[in-house]
């Protein structure tokens, strides 16, 4: 099977995404950022996945306390997070806006903790029943 580009930024951004669960962060970096990369180069079009690839970078930032930096990354495409027609589930969803979550509490601003959790609550949570 030919690989694409933009199924191979799809395998290095589901291998970085389990080396941030494992808290192998030098490694998640490394794989994310050539999959942020080739998603904004070669599948531009697919936004939610530059803004998927940006997030899961921002929360190896977070996890360093590199605040700032987190807050650049973990911003890039967030309307998609909240797009109906996007192609991500609502885990995913609620990953994603949960990292902003999470650097806003680390950072101690609890009024954009507050304003992101809300958006949070927007997102359904599927797995509740």
């Amino acid at each position: 099977i030919a690989s694409t580009p933009e199924g191979t930024a799809r395998t290095l951004s589901i291998l970085g995404r389990v080396k941030v669960e494992k808290k192998e962060f030098d490694e998640a970096e490394k794989l994310l950022s050539e999959a942020f990369d080739l998603f904004r180069e070669r599948s531009p079009s697919r936004r939610e996945q530059v803004a998927q690839a940006a997030n899961w970078l921002g929360a190896i930032k977070v996890a360093r306390e590199a605040y700032s930096d987190a807050e650049k990354l973990l911003l890039t495409e967030t309307e998609q997070f909240f797009s109906p027609g996007v192609q991500m589930s609502s885990a995913e969803r609620r990953i994603a806006v949960g990292h902003i979550v999470q650097l806003y509490e680390s950072w101690k601003n609890p009024e954009k903790a507050a304003s992101w959790k809300r958006r949070l609550d927007e997102i359904p949570d599927r797995s509740a029943k």
